[in-house]
């Protein structure tokens, strides 16, 4: 089933096979979600006012999400059911959400500051997010330069800007927050990595651990393509027909270098090159996929590369550290089967995630994933579209309504519990807009371990800063 990835080993190939399998599993299959001894009926009805009475003490009121409010009270709760979990994975609606940008960033701060978390991991490009960081490392360049590795919206949000600063600041410090990418793909704006080619990163690497590979005669053609499609950027460029057998036989020259090379470099950079070698084998193919027509095959290479990245961030190149994931809800969710409409019709939610991927292979009580819900407002805009988009108010017996009722401006809530006769409800299957807006009914605890929420839903503000070169 997984041998058309030639690249990726047997054991890799038997990991996102049990993620699969996992996958397949009904929710009381699912380890740690073993019905208990007492018989106690997750399906039976339970009056509206005693869930608002259950959700107002069980849930922890958020009183602040301004990044500078560092009196971390309000978010103790969060930090204690989150224990020693080496990843926290942020999700969030859609790609137009100010407030939950707003929310994240101050997570961030908090996990960082109080419960010692030193690698925050966006959704953006492998390499772009590496020069990045050396940049705000050695003061090369200002948050200007992680804007710019950062893929739209995110780029341009303003609501970013507090984190951004706070990230350069954070950077020189004798504790720094070290950034790092999951996507195979390229995601700054076209041209702005001009100065900080991989091609000649590469070569110094391979060079140092005394490799003859950029000797060969055929090195300075792949390098040069590799090079051409990384000034590209987000434009995805594709390698052109007539120099692409050459790129993609060097590319498998790399591999097999950087493989031996594990051998012989320190662990985490052995790790990071090799890594970078997997995701521009990847992005060949996505882009390939995607020339020919195939988004949703294309989408599937995309989401296991960034779980490898993940387990690779993890295990290998920050392996005594904690990480913050910064993704998207779709992505961060820990199932993928269960989910209906609200009439009760199967829902496919598309390729496997990458979250779900990587928590089978890095363990359940290893990751913390945390979905966003809102109450109303507005969200938007995107990058394919400038409308804003008003954000109806949801149905009472939903979670959105049910947030909204309790009558916390925001509010988070711990999931997966074990189940007693007091929260039997919570397992059953209700409607939440936690992925997309889209009105899914599932019981929710079987993908996310907690929930996030805003009443007041601001569109993001956007700034020009950084997003050019």
């Amino acid at each position: 089933m997984l041998d058309h990835l030639p690249f990726v080993s047997r054991a890799r190939r038997v990991a996102l096979l049990g993620a699969l399998l996992l996958s397949a599993c009904q929710f009381s299959d699912i380890p740690g979600f073993q019905q208990p001894q007492l018989p106690i009926d997750t399906t039976a009805p339970r009056a509206p006012q005693d869930i608002l009475a259950w959700l107002r003490d069980s849930s922890t009121s958020v009183r602040s999400l301004a990044f500078d409010d560092t009196v971390w009270s309000d978010l103790e709760p969060l930090g204690a059911v989150i224990g020693n979990r080496r990843v926290v994975v942020l999700g969030e609606q859609s790609g137009g959400d100010g407030t939950t940008l707003q929310a994240k960033a101050r997570l961030v701060r908090f996990l960082h500051e109080r419960l010692g978390f030193d690698v925050l991991v966006f959704e953006g490009g492998w390499y772009d997010l590496r020069v990045a960081n050396e940049q705000l490392r050695t003061g090369a360049s200002t948050s200007a330069s992680l804007r710019r590795a950062l893929p739209a919206p995110w780029r341009t949000s303003a609501e970013l800007e507090p984190l951004l600063r706070w990230l350069e600041t954070r950077a020189r410090s004798t504790r720094p927050l070290q950034l790092a990418g999951l996507d195979p793909r390229f995601t700054s704006p076209s041209g702005s990595l001009t100065s900080e080619l991989p091609g000649p990163a590469l070569e110094t690497y391979l060079r140092r651990y005394g490799s003859r590979l950029p000797d060969d005669a055929s090195w300075p053609a792949v390098r040069t393509a590799l090079d051409e499609v990384a000034v590209a950027g987000e434009r995805h460029l594709r390698v052109d027909s007539v120099a692409r057998p050459a790129f993609d036989a060097g590319l498998q020259q790399l591999r097999a270098e950087t493989n031996r090379l594990v051998n012989v470099a320190p662990e985490p950079e052995a790790a990071y090159w090799r890594g970078l070698v997997s995701a521009l084998q990847v992005r060949e193919l996505w882009t390939a996929r995607i020339a020919a027509g195939q988004r949703d095959t294309a989408e599937v290479l995309r989401q296991d590369e960034m779980a490898e990245a993940l387990v690779t961030l993890v295990q290998a190149i920050h392996r005594d550290r904690r990480i913050i994931v910064w993704t998207s809800s779709s992505l961060a969710r820990r199932s993928s089967v269960g989910v209906t409409s609200p009439g009760g019709t199967a829902v496919s939610l598309g390729a496997l995630g990458f979250g779900e991927t990587a928590r089978a292979i890095l363990g359940d009580d290893a990751v913390y994933a945390i979905a966003f819900l809102a109450g109303s407002g507005t969200y938007g805009p995107f990058p394919t579209s400038v409308a804003v988009r008003p954000l109806v108010r949801p149905t009472p017996e939903s979670w959105d309504g049910l947030f909204l009722s309790a009558g916390r401006p925001n509010a988070f809530l711990h999931l997966r519990r074990p189940i007693t006769l007091d929260n039997a409800w919570l397992y059953q299957r209700r409607v939440s807009r936690a992925l997309g807006y889209q009105q899914y009914s599932a019981s929710w605890p079987a993908f996310f371990d907690g929930f996030f929420f805003t009443s007041d839903m601001t569109p993001i503000n956007t700034t020009t800063a950084g997003a050019t070169r």
